[in-house]
């Protein structure tokens, strides 16, 4: 989760995932089976490229080396080192491409059997789901919601709407309400049925759908989040290394005070010698 050497926790994530799997099957919800593939898929994904401790390492090494030369290679060695970059990432795309099939085909092959279902098509299913003893966390919100019964109907008309068109809406920007509906859907089924594995299991494969500019888009949200609340980072060159001591004002003799001229004065002295001095 925290994208440390990824190369090697995948797959020791995946053979973790599979030696547990249906060891408890009274306890199993249905997402279990979707972690399980994932965790097979995910050996074959770059994952730790972005967000995770493998990243923030690469960044280090590359801000330590700086505009240091790189070292000379080899012809065979250049050819080997951009033959690991394309088979890398060759992988990766099949990998991602396997996980949204994955996922395409479990949603339409659970809205085709819904449509099959005469509870579906006649828009009691959910009121059924709602009274079932054995998915109720909170009964009084399970039997509040359930008193509502034309949005119980709509509810799960839009849930087989949601499944079957899913998809088809992928390649367009119909897939972003229709993502965002499925977010709410999974939502309520963790908090109405009790069922949050499963239904984490299911948001973090629709979120692979979801193309690099929206992740950059939360990112700098976050940033200016940050910002506006008073959190900031100290920027490149500040905060850190050699930095001079503001000019003060000083009155002059002949006149009115002055400001000191933006060079900084003679007698100025780092801060990082003054606290040495100082010590």
């Amino acid at each position: 989760m925290v994208g440390w050497r990824t190369r090697v926790t995948s797959v020791l994530f995946a053979v973790v995932v599979t030696s547990f799997h249906a060891r408890a099957i009274f306890m199993t919800d249905g997402g279990d089976n979707l972690i399980l593939l994932m965790a097979v898929y995910l050996v074959f994904t770059a994952c730790g490229r972005r967000w995770s401790l493998d990243a923030r390492r690469d960044r280090l090494r590359t801000a330590r080396a700086g505009s240091a030369p790189e070292p000379a290679r080899s012809f065979r060695s250049q050819r080997l080192q951009d033959a690991r970059v394309v088979l890398a990432t060759v992988v990766h795309n099949c990998g991602v491409f396997v996980i949204a099939a994955q996922v395409c085909f479990l949603y339409g092959s659970a809205g085709l059997y819904k449509v099959q279902g005469d509870s579906w098509g006649g828009g009691t299913a959910l009121h059924y789901v709602l009274n079932l003893e054995l998915f109720q966390p909170w009964p009084a919100l399970s039997h509040l919601a359930d008193d509502y019964a034309i949005l119980i109907a709509i509810a799960g008309y839009m849930t087989v709407l949601l499944q079957v068109a899913f998809p088809f809406v992928l390649f367009g920007r119909l897939k972003y309400p229709v993502l965002t509906l499925l977010l709410s859907m999974h939502l309520g089924i963790a908090v109405l049925m009790g069922l949050p594995l499963f239904s984490g299991a299911m948001i973090v494969a629709d979120a692979v759908f979801l193309p690099d500019r929206f992740y950059t888009a939360l990112l700098q949200l976050c940033r200016r989040v940050a910002r506006r609340m008073g959190v900031r980072r100290p920027e490149p060159g500040r905060g850190t290394g050699e930095r001079l001591v503001p000019p003060q004002v000083r009155p002059d003799a002949s006149g009115p005070q002055h400001r000191a001229t933006p060079t900084a004065p003679k007698d100025t002295v780092p801060v990082s010698q003054l606290r040495s001095d100082r010590s």
